[in-house]
Parts: C-alpha cells; sequence; structure tokens
C-alpha cells in the first residue's frame, strides 16, 4: 500500500488497511510518499503509521520536484 504522507492520511490509511483485510487479502507492507516537501509533522505521521498499521514500512519516496520537459 502507497500512502501519500498529508493532513488526514492516517486515517485513510488505516480504513485502506482495514478494506483489504475486509477482503480476506494479505496487506504485506506500506510505502511513505513524501508529497509535500513543506509538511512539518513528516516524521511523527511515519511514527504514528508503523505502530497503527499491521504491516511494516517497506520504504520510503522522498519528494522529487515535478520535471520540467527536455
Amino acid at each position: 500500500m502507497v500512502v501519500g504522507i498529508q493532513e488526514g492520511c492516517i486515517n485513510h490509511a488505516l480504513l485502506t488497511a482495514q478494506a483489504i483485510a475486509n477482503d480476506g487479502l494479505p496487506l504485506i507492507g506500506w510505502v511513505a510518499n513524501r508529497i509535500n516537501p513543506g509538511l512539518a509533522h513528516y516524521a511523527e505521521i511515519i511514527d504514528v503509521l508503523g505502530k497503527k498499521l499491521p504491516a511494516p514500512l517497506i520504504g520510503e519516496l522522498p519528494y522529487l520536484p515535478r520535471a520540467e520537459p527536455a
């Protein structure tokens, strides 16, 4: 599961994990996608998700600014 780290993502991620479980599927891991480089509580959100989600954090995608066409 990929989680876009932003305000409100904790609730969304927990509901998505619950929906996955309700469908009888295993959640084997999640990836944090940093979509806002200025988010003040990024580390705290990652920490809460790590404690609440029933699967390990398997990676973090850093914020990358939009590339300009060549």
